[in-house]
């Protein structure tokens, strides 16, 4: 005889294991909710398997796919489809009308499980102050820019956006990852690049609204209970329990502590050997009692960050504002003879076999100091092509002298052989040929402007094209503007394929877009850099270790 405990029903023995969960419990007069009439067509007659699962057959392909299609975890079974070959302890799920009422509704990732997960809370300093003064559409304007750098942060880190409460957010890390330390040191990585995202915000607000913000980022690793919550109409995945509450109680914390970024105690046993820490905080925690440790983390180790972290830091250590420009031509004369018909060209590396031609000499002392670089990052066991070092090498120019951060990933693949001359070599070209040259590139108009703008740092003919060579803005179009309305400045020059830029509508209204807008400018130079510095790579580079 098999016992089945229908828990909070009652315990019942079988001979006949011929029938299923469903029948045993109706020929035992147990109320056993099953709206489809047994045939698998919904989930009301499911239950929890809380003892011995192993002792039920695996589940048939009716109840398969409705288990996929409902996200049930395996200790979920349909009953009408389930057969028991030993004894089973189980409860039913769904008792009265309300509960077929959300039963039938549900289509979620999960009906309710625990796990380990890394959560973590942030939040802005004082923005409650700012939104009462600011104008509504600047609240939410400057909100969502806020969210959109700290979610890719998030992402590209294997997380999961769980809410957003009013400035501050909550984002989940292990929802598919099981190694502890690889959920840890996700989460980690993720508060460290929302940390250094915020630099580039607040540049952002100073410039605009003459504000900076600060954020405190609280992270905890332990058990929660996941699952979907909510009115039908309005249901989200979340997560719940006493882990979540630490997790926000650190991040509280972070305010009175001084510091943007603490970790439990939990946490930092985990992460230990891969962080450089700060200070180290006793405190008790509101709402709980007894007193905590916490971490305050200052960086990851060289061995447990990116190679496109390590190689940044050492660029932006490298690179003085005198250089910039050399860094940032740089990346333009390697990239700038792909071919878009051939495949050929591009941000290869192949620079380095192209440094005696007139047009590349000057460069020579620069890409010596990234044959340097590239050493240092071999004696740290990263491994980075020459085409990453220029790409890369540019990206930071143009951060050290005020324009966009530009993130770039490594993995590029170099050349071993030289490439033929650049398409936007000469400096007499009429407008349709410069749009010509960009598009066998496989450039748009648009990009040719926004592109033509890191002539901001740049020189004609050995005189300064804006006001300072060594501050990147939009300066180049403003001043181009005014050259072409008659306004001259003996300290300041264009090419001619510069003036030829304000020759037809075409290019004219995107030259005029950028003198008015420089964050405009900023927001699609990053977008267009990033584009010039993957020319010719058969796939995207990838976030190398």
């Amino acid at each position: 005889m098999t016992e089945i405990n229908f828990i909070e029903d009652k315990i019942v023995t079988e001979e006949d294991l011929n029938l299923s969960l469903l029948q045993i419990a109706l020929k035992n007069e147990i109320p056993h909710v099953h709206a489809c009439g047994g045939h698998a067509r919904c989930s009301t007659c499911r239950v929890i398997v809380l003892k011995n699962l192993e002792n039920l057959l695996p589940r048939n392909d009716a109840e398969s796919k409705l288990a996929a299609t409902k996200g049930f975890e395996d200790n979920i079974r349909l009953a009408c489809q389930t057969r028991v070959r030993g004894n089973v302890n189980l409860r039913r799920l769904v008792i009265d009308k309300e509960d077929i009422e959300i039963a039938i509704s549900e289509k979620g990732e999960t009906t309710g499980r625990e796990a380990k997960i890394a959560i973590l809370f942030s939040d802005i300093r004082g923005f409650t102050t700012f939104s009462e003064k600011a104008l509504p559409y600047d609240a939410i304007h400057i909100l969502n820019r806020y969210f959109n750098r700290m979610g890719i942060a998030i992402l590209e880190n294997n997380g999961y956006i769980d809410k957003y409460i009013g400035d501050g957010l909550m984002a989940l890390f292990g929802l598919k990852e099981t190694d502890s330390r690889v959920v840890c040191l996700n989460a980690v990585r993720a508060a460290l690049q929302m940390i250094d995202s915020l630099k580039e915000m607040n540049r952002y607000l100073k410039t605009h609204f003459d504000l900076e913000f600060q954020i405190g980022i609280g992270i905890h690793y332990g058990n929660a209970i996941l699952g979907e919550l909510g009115h039908p109409g309005k249901r989200q995945f979340t997560a719940i329990g006493d882990s979540v509450n630490m997790a926000s109680r650190i991040e509280s914390t972070t305010k009175k502590a001084g510091a943007p970024f603490l970790i439990s105690n939990d946490l930092y046993e985990i992460v230990k050997p891969c962080v450089n820490r700060g200070r180290i905080f006793e405190t008790k925690l509101k709402g709980k009692t007894g007193i905590y440790r916490l971490y305050e983390i200052l960086s990851l180790k060289d061995e447990h960050r990116l190679a496109s972290e390590v190689l940044t830091e050492l660029l932006s250590q490298s690179i003085s504002l005198e250089d910039a420009p050399k860094f940032l031509r740089m990346s333009f004369h390697d990239s700038g003879n792909f071919d878009i018909q051939t495949g050929k060209g591009g941000a290869n590396g192949s620079l380095r076999f192209e440094l005696d031609r007139e047009e590349n000499i000057s460069l020579k002392p620069y890409f010596e100091k990234l044959e340097i670089l590239k050493k240092a990052m071999d004696e740290r066991g990263i491994k980075v092509s020459y085409a990453d070092l220029i790409a890369f090498a540019g990206a930071v120019a143009v951060y050290k002298t005020g324009g966009p951060n530009i993130k770039l990933n490594t993995g590029r693949v170099d050349t071993n052989e030289a490439g033929h001359r650049m398409h936007i070599l000469s400096s007499d070209l009429r407008i349709k040929e410069l749009i010509e040259n960009f598009s066998v590139m496989g450039f748009s108009t648009q990009d040719l402007i926004v592109l033509s703008g890191a002539h901001t740092l740049g020189k004609a003919n050995g005189i300064p094209m804006t006001k300072d060579l060594y501050r990147f803005s939009n300066s180049y179009y403003k001043k181009l503007v005014e050259f072409c309305n008659g306004i001259r400045n003996d300290n300041i020059t264009f090419l001619n394929t510069d003036v030829a830029l304000l020759d037809i509508s075409e290019t004219k209204n995107f030259v005029e877009l950028y003198a008015r807008d420089e964050a405009k400018f900023f927001e699609d130079f990053e977008k267009t850099y990033v584009k010039l510095s993957l020319l010719g790579q058969q796939k995207s580079p990838t976030r190398n270790k």
